[in-house]
């Protein structure tokens, strides 16, 4: 690792330890977001050390990935929400109230490092396990939907599919890169087409 990047993290460790003893007081959620920054940090700290040290296929891995696997692996990002709830609103009433309790239930994310597909699952007593009552009556793998979202701030979209798996919702497959898009779009945008391509019921 360069030195530079060592005499930083350095800084950073110092930083948090002298917080500790001062004894400053912090809300929860400042907390969660200084440890979340400083996690973040040290990520991008370890993929520049992968450069330097001459490991190509761990620096290749987008910062955005690392961060979702590691730190967001289990919270739905707000595109995701806007997917979902796109989805919802064009499902009938039954369809969209197992819907809703699915991607509630939804306690385990993982994206692909070329940030165009994100799984979602049901993880109990450490394998995935969606709770059968949720599940719809098809169980075969079926696109769901198929959605155009634009960007409110500038020319950017993203297309994109929906799917589901024995009967639960188990992926989205982007036909561009996510990070980007959101980058572009600076979390402003809205869902210009969703169509509903099989009831899952």
């Amino acid at each position: 690792m360069p030195r530079v990047s060592i005499m930083k993290l350095e800084t950073l460790i110092k930083q948090s330890q002298s917080l500790i003893r001062d004894g400053i007081k912090i809300t929860g959620f400042s907390l969660l977001v200084a440890i979340g920054a400083y996690i973040f940090e040290v990520f991008w700290l370890a993929k520049l050390a992968c450069v330097a040290a001459g490991y190509g296929v761990l620096s290749t891995l987008p910062i955005y990935w690392i961060f979702r696997q590691i730190i967001f692996s289990a919270h739905l990002s707000m595109l995701e929400k806007t997917i979902f709830n796109a989805v919802h609103e064009k499902l009938q009433p039954r369809e969209a109230e197992l819907w809703n309790k699915q991607v509630a239930a939804i306690n385990k994310i993982a994206i692909n490092p070329e940030e165009s597909e994100v799984n979602f699952f049901v993880m109990r007593d450490g394998k995935p396990d969606f709770p059968p009552e949720l599940c719809f009556t098809k169980r075969r793998k079926i696109k769901i939907a198929n959605f155009d979202i634009e960007a409110d701030t500038c020319a950017a979209k993203l297309r994109g599919c929906v799917w589901c798996m024995k009967g639960c919702v188990f992926s989205i497959e982007y036909r561009s890169n996510i990070s980007e898009f959101e980058r572009a779009a600076q979390d402003q945008w809205h869902v210009v087409r969703c169509q509903i391509v099989n009831y899952p019921a």
